[in-house]
């Protein structure tokens, strides 16, 4: 459990949360679970492989997008 998660703007209080090192060598780069998809809206752009995430009381609907539903076999 960290105290908080920050991104952007929008501060997160304990969260669930674990440490691996997949990408030594790119720190930027992340793996995201559950716990940050539900709150934000999620833009996936694959030319640029950049993953884009909007608070969803911030979120602009435009009409582009589509609603992916997530399930989970455990939790």
């Amino acid at each position: 459990m960290v105290e908080t998660v920050e991104i952007g703007n929008v501060r997160l209080a304990r969260q669930p949360a674990s440490v691996i090192g997949l990408y030594e060598d790119k720190p930027e780069m992340i793996l995201v679970g559950s716990e940050i998809l539900q709150r934000f809206a999620v833009h996936l752009d694959f030319d640029k492989m950049q993953l884009t995430l909007t608070p969803l009381d911030r979120l602009i609907d435009q009409g582009a997008g589509s609603i992916v539903p997530f399930h989970f076999q455990d939790n």
